[in-house]
């Protein structure tokens, strides 16, 4: 085995959490819009946000039973075109 293989095989750490709770994704994204008619009138400027959070509650140390839970803030971004 390479030495940057014996790399990517090492395990993870484990944390005083990772027992009890396995973050699988957290994304914030962030855009900005600003939008202005043919007339030059602003229709539209500001900052949107959105916010999601994925993860698992572990109720025994093996993993058998599990709870996978998310908190979103919206499906996507607000897209309409005024």
């Amino acid at each position: 085995m390479t030495a940057a293989g014996m790399l990517f095989a090492q395990p993870a750490p484990e944390g005083k959490l990772s027992r009890w709770f396995a973050l699988e994704s957290a994304v914030l994204t962030s855009r900005y819009r600003y939008v202005d008619d043919s007339r030059g009138v602003t229709t539209a400027n500001g900052v949107q946000y959105r916010e999601a959070f994925k993860g698992r509650f572990r109720f025994d140390p093996v993993g058998n039973y599990e709870i996978v839970a998310g908190v979103f803030s919206g499906r996507r971004h607000h897209s309409r075109m005024e």
